[in-house]
């Protein structure tokens, strides 16, 4: 049975599931300064540094991959949404209670608009382009801070296992690449987490 694209809880990953690299204590304090994101951007926070926020930022560019993204429900392919690009973030929880984790696109330093339609998925654990359907917990178009207009921003909040993981997606409505600028704004009110370089 295919997993829906909607809020819910998913069991811990296997053991043998990959980590991001984690500190010895997980409660030493919060990481702030510069960070390689996905694709070309950078970010707030140290990759592998525990925080409470973080931000990623990137291009989606003709250099990235492409898949057939799913509707917002993630229960099936969108007719709109074939061949789209995408970049990745992968984050890991540092905290040994489930977390909740709330990601919101928008364009680079500007918190408040998108440079284009944006649209958002997180996958638990894991993110796999050619079975877009399988791991969605949760995906978003027109829901965040700029929800009108040509640059739409999305959000998405998450539940994490313990120690686990969460695959965020960003990618856009419709359409191939063309240069377009993003920026994801993560937040947890109830743990750590750390991102991925």
């Amino acid at each position: 049975m295919l997993a829906a694209c909607g809020p819910a809880v998913v069991a811990p990953p296997p053991v043998e599931d990959e980590r991001l690299p984690l500190p010895e204590d997980p409660a030493e304090g919060k990481g702030e300064g510069e960070g390689e994101g996905e694709g070309e951007g950078e970010g707030e926070g140290d990759p592998g540094v525990p925080v409470t926020q973080a931000t990623r930022s990137g291009i989606l560019t003709t250099s990235d991959p492409t898949y057939d993204r799913t509707l917002q429900t993630g229960a099936t392919l969108s007719a709109a949404g074939g061949d789209v690009p995408y970049d990745t973030v992968r984050v890991a929880s540092a905290s040994e209670v489930e977390l909740t984790l709330t990601a919101e696109t928008s364009a680079p330093g500007a918190p408040t608009t998108c440079a284009f339609d944006t649209m958002l998925f997180a996958y638990v654990p894991d993110f796999s382009p050619t079975n877009a359907v399988t791991t969605c917990t949760d995906g978003d178009d027109d829901s965040g801070v700029a929800s009108t207009g040509p640059g739409a921003c999305s959000v998405v909040s998450v539940t994490i296992p313990p120690r686990g993981t969460v695959t965020f997606v960003v990618t856009k409505f419709s359409g191939g690449a063309t240069g377009d600028p993003w920026q994801l704004n993560m937040t947890s009110s109830d743990g750590l987490f750390t991102v991925a370089p």
